[in-house]
């Protein structure tokens, strides 16, 4: 089998002999794959940490003058501010997961929570404040099942725990 070259990348597969003639086993992941002009390098087993990065986020070892030149690993996950690639980070993960778990209480709140307010506005304007007392307090212990089902993600710094100790309410 013979690599289909697009730049730097090997691309796929072909019986038939490409203009490089570059020959590749059949089991080699072709993902990890980059063709410096005369050969293939397999990226998981180079000690590279330079690349030239693609709108796509693809890490490639030649240069064109469209590609943002970063220093990473080729592994590294990359993320894009502003038009910008870099490496992704802890603050990164942090904010995702913080993001999952405000995702799923909002959803828990609208599911469970919301009703038990929405009746007991009702019950307000009808004048019954007992069972107005009692359905809010079913929402305020609902809400709090809730927050202790979803945790917030452990805080990175100091910084990060205050964005975590804001208020909670739905």
């Amino acid at each position: 089998m013979f690599a289909i070259l697009n730049n730097d990348l090997v691309i796929g597969r072909t019986t038939q002999v490409q203009t490089h003639n570059i020959e590749l086993e059949s089991s080699v992941d072709i993902t990890k794959l980059r063709f410096d002009g005369v050969k293939c390098l397999d990226m998981t087993i180079e000690e590279r940490t330079s690349f030239f990065i693609d709108e796509y986020s693809r890490k490639h070892i030649v240069s064109n003058k469209n590609w943002q030149a970063l220093e990473c690993h080729f592994n590294d996950t990359l993320v894009k501010d502003n038009d910008v690639w870099r490496v992704r980070n802890a603050e990164d993960d942090y904010q995702d997961a913080y993001q999952a778990v405000d995702d799923a209480r909002q959803a828990a709140y609208t599911a469970r929570v919301r009703q038990l307010l929405e009746e007991a506005e009702i019950k307000a304007h009808l004048g019954e404040s007992d069972e107005y007392a009692r359905l809010m307090d079913l929402a305020v212990e609902e809400r709090a099942s809730i927050q202790a089902q979803n945790p917030w993600p452990a805080a990175l710094n100091d910084e990060v725990e205050v964005v975590a100790s804001m208020d909670e309410t739905p």
